[in-house]
């Protein structure tokens, strides 16, 4: 395998993990937007 490749795979896989981090971040948000307000300890 060319260390190339290698490289390709590794970036493409953290901008995957990346994108999926702030859906799901934006998910987080939107539950905690949707919730009645609390006083947070």
């Amino acid at each position: 395998m060319e260390l190339t490749t290698l490289k390709e795979m590794v970036l493409d896989h953290r901008l995957l993990h990346e994108q999926e981090w702030n859906a799901f971040i934006k998910q987080l948000h939107h539950l905690i937007k949707s919730l009645p307000p609390v006083q947070y300890v």
